[in-house]
């Protein structure tokens, strides 16, 4: 695999007294597309080392060959570990558990043969666990997340926990990586038929042993109810709680925190019909809910931060016309959260991201065989909303900033990172070729807002024409940004050479 190497000395941005020094490149690492190898993952570690997991995009023999490549702080190659999986089999899972990664494969959602690899990024070994199903269960599916991470699995301990369904019973199977068993449990709500129930989400609760997954069931008469399971680190259920008593609400996603012995905190995105209109916060005392507060985004202080003076004005008049006949106005918007920052024990910071998917359509044939599709473009992503609120579900504070990413992501993605310290909120994403960074202090006010171009040029004789990335922050006070960008030779004229490269810089702040 042809690579490169590079320590930059060029200062990208001129951040001030924002982060307390400016924001540089310090290491660089490149590959050609066209190396034989498509990058799956790349997973970093606060030692400084980070590794990516990387599959043959051809089969040799019936197997794909799966390359674990771990690199130091540098952005060195230190070592590599393959793996071959039969190419029947597919990715269904990844999770990142400290310094371990772990990686699912099947051969199918409705087969039950399954291979669990384990990679440790400090040893470089990787370890499996295979086994099956029992007849007739059939995996939960969802894809989302940068990476193409998915939300079907979590690991607690030496178990990963996996959703799936028997006989449309929605199940936790707890499998252990060391010889494949597994031990069940079936969600079930009193009242409801199997096929009502589905299991939205697995949360691990931050700094405990538990975690926590959340299950919606649809009852008579169009009612939904929205359940959360906490279980320990045994995959023992030790609080079952009934998120809500607004019967027209479902919930549509879901994060969480532990903050004392019993006491818990929830929020996400709900909804009335499909798409979600507002975020709701949840705080919970062993199975009992102690305070629930379901914010729509219009009654967000800032939501309608970046229309228009004249929009702003139609919007006020519409909002005070349902307001005086007892409505509430409605506005739906999708949205990517991201895990729940706990500040305080009664202080807790949600970040989400907005989107809209987009399309267009597609006209085939001629005459009366013609026919029309609808084709998904992906989804465009505009804003992100922080929100603070407190262990009584009130919301203190909202914010948006703006978000161009400059591209369309099939699924849903995380672009921001967020850094926080004693005095600011710090939110960081790239767009193209350059950085974007928002400070706001603990009380929701913007102190600065920064564009500045980020020069990331291979060596002295390319340029770089487009980049298509995220930043994510790595370790200590540095963040890995990683993409594909479009490169060109200087001073070529028209037969310049152009080449696409996937890469990862290191940025230092």
């Amino acid at each position: 695999m042809k690579k490169f190497i590079y320590i930059l000395v060029i200062a990208i941005l001129n951040i001030g007294n924002v982060w307390g020094q400016e924001i540089k490149t310090i290491a660089r690492f490149e590959t050609d597309l066209n190396d034989g190898l498509r990058e799956e993952h790349v997973f970093k570690h606060n030692s400084g080392n980070f590794a990516i997991l990387r599959c043959t995009e051809r089969s040799e023999g019936g197997e794909k060959t799966y390359v674990f490549s771990k690199y130091n702080s540098k952005l060195e190659e230190q070592s590599a570990v393959e793996i071959k999986i039969s190419k029947k089999f597919i990715i269904y899972a990844k999770v990142e558990n400290g310094g371990l990664f772990h990686v699912m494969f099947i051969r199918d959602i409705y087969k039950q043969d399954f291979i669990i690899c384990t990679y440790n990024i400090i040893t470089n070994e990787v370890k499996t666990a295979e086994g099956t199903m029992p007849k007739k269960f059939h995996f939960d599916y969802l894809y989302t997340g940068n990476n193409g991470s998915f939300l079907n699995a979590t690991v607690m301990g030496n178990n990963f926990l996996v959703k799936g369904r028997i006989k449309k019973n929605p199940m936790i199977f707890s499998i252990d990586m060391e010889n494949g068993n597994y031990t069940d449990f079936v969600l079930t709500i009193n009242g409801v038929k199997p096929k009502k129930t589905n299991f939205v989400t697995f949360v691990n609760l931050p700094e405990t042993n538990e975690f926590a997954c959340m299950v919606t069931a649809q009852m008579p008469r169009r009612v939904m109810a929205d359940y959360v399971y906490i279980f320990n680190a045994k995959s023992e259920l030790i609080h079952t709680v009934e998120m809500k008593d607004k019967s027209n609400l479902f919930l549509k996603s879901m994060t969480g925190a532990k903050i004392s012995d019993s006491k818990y905190v929830f929020t996400g995105a709900y909804t009335t019909s499909y798409v979600p209109e507002g975020i709701y916060i949840v705080t919970t005392n062993g199975s009992e809910v102690l305070k629930s507060n379901f914010v729509g985004y219009t009654k967000l202080q800032n939501f309608f931060k970046f229309v228009s003076e004249k929009a702003a004005a139609k919007i006020e008049k519409r909002k005070e016309k349902l307001e005086s006949k007892g409505k509430e106005m409605v506005y739906n918007n999708y949205i990517t959260i991201h895990p729940l920052m706990v500040l305080s024990d009664n202080e807790f910071l949600f970040l989400g991201e907005f989107y809209t998917p987009q399309y267009h359509t597609e006209t085939t044939g001629t005459g009366n065989n013609r026919t029309t599709r609808r084709v998904f473009d992906g989804n465009a992503y505009t804003e992100a909303v922080c929100v603070k609120f407190d262990d009584n579900a009130n919301v203190l504070w909202d914010n948006l900033i703006r978000l161009n990413p400059g591209y369309w992501p099939m699924t849903e993605n995380k672009f921001v990172t967020v850094k926080l310290d004693d005095k600011n909120i710090s939110l960081l994403y790239s767009e193209k070729n350059s950085i974007h960074l928002n400070v706001l202090d603990y009380e929701g006010r913007t102190k600065s807002e920064e564009i500045k171009q980020m020069f990331t040029e291979a060596n002295e004789n390319e340029e770089v024409k487009r980049t298509r990335g995220v930043i994510e922050y790595w370790y200590d006070n540095y963040f890995i940004q990683y993409g594909i960008q479009k490169l060109k030779e200087q001073d070529g004229g028209l037969f310049a050479k152009r080449r696409l490269v996937y890469f990862i810089n290191k940025l230092a702040y």
